[in-house]
């Protein structure tokens, strides 16, 4: 009799060797240690891993941003397996910034590599950080301000009242394409908007179509005059504005927008090959004075909230860009 109860104390030792019987979720190994399933963590296996991702903080010693649960920016819930991300984080793993304010709903939020022409894209952070991209009329942080109207200050004179003059060379380093194009992207200084213009062709020897391009944008309203110079080694177009300065940049891409059915938002299409060895699209201005495009013409104060100008006494108008009296 006293043989068996030995035997039931010992079996149940062993049963209970292991923290809580591994609760089910690993198995019960040497020394009486749990090796948990995967998923699962703790000494009896009775917590849920949470998701991992590259650690903004403290990852490993050869690597800051190593992976990390909740990417170091979270806690994690072992009860549900879920983060539960320190303010300013978000994601499943807390591997994003948060915008401020969710942009005010006035933008899209977007990752630090689509905000930026010249982050590299290797940097840790790209897919991380994020910031705000206002929708047209707006600006600030979070895009909770409206821009206001510009004008030309009516306190100055400027000899020309055109605006820029514009600048876009190719070079074909030395290799003739049979084919290529290239792809605008125009500021709109007024609304601080961006549109992008239809391919355009560098081998069409002609300034008809291109000065189309541009004013197919609706943004340039109008060409005081264009040219372009074609020969082997490149080709250089130049365009000048009627009106008084309204772009806030012009530059190139050799990628257009992706068209084709099912093609995800941002993602982009490259052109033909043989337009990318043609060589890069330099773009410049040419300095010259001008017409000033202020806001509010300098002669007034911005309300970001309405977007509409305070005016100076002595100075009217939608941009406070005409004069009542002189001072």
């Amino acid at each position: 009799m006293r043989t068996i109860a030995a035997l039931v104390v010992l079996a149940a030792s062993a049963m209970a060797s292991c923290p809580n019987l591994c609760s089910g979720n690993g198995r019960c190994g040497a020394d009486d240690k749990c090796t948990c399933y995967r998923g699962y963590t703790g000494t009896d296996c009775s917590g849920r891993k949470c998701p991992y991702g590259k650690a903004w903080v403290e990852g490993s010693a050869e690597d800051p941003h190593s992976f990390a649960e909740c990417s170091n920016k979270g806690v994690c819930e072992r009860a549900s397996g879920m983060c539960s991300c320190y303010e300013g984080y978000e994601g499943t793993a807390c591997h994003r910034s948060t915008c401020p304010g969710a942009c005010s709903g006035h933008g899209v939020c977007r990752y630090i590599e689509e905000l930026s022409t010249n982050y590299a894209e290797f940097n840790w952070d790209t897919t991380k950080i994020q910031g705000c991209d206002c929708d047209a009329g707006f600006t600030g942080l979070d895009c909770a301000s409206r821009l206001c109207p510009i004008g030309d200050d009516p306190m100055t004179v400027a000899p020309s009242l055109n605006g820029q003059r514009w600048t876009v060379s190719v070079d074909f380093h030395g290799g003739f394409p049979t084919t290529a194009e290239i792809h605008l992207d125009i500021g709109n200084l007024e609304d601080g908007s961006t549109v992008s213009t239809r391919p355009i062709n560098i081998l069409a020897n002609s300034t008809a179509p291109f000065e189309k391009t541009l004013l197919d944008t609706g943004v340039i309203k109008s060409i005081a005059s264009s040219t372009v110079d074609y020969s082997e080694s490149g080709v250089v177009y130049t365009f000048t504005l009627q009106d008084p300065l309204r772009l806030s940049f012009v530059r190139n891409r050799w990628e257009s927008d992706c068209t084709v059915a099912g093609c995800q938002p941002r993602k982009l299409a490259p052109v033909p090959k043989d337009a990318l060895e043609a060589g890069a699209a330099f773009v410049s201005e040419e300095p010259h004075v001008k017409a000033e495009s202020a806001r509010c013409s300098n002669r007034g104060t911005c309300d970001p909230a309405s977007g509409t100008c305070g005016c100076y006494e002595g100075f009217y108008g939608r941009a406070c860009q005409y004069q009542t009296v002189l001072i």
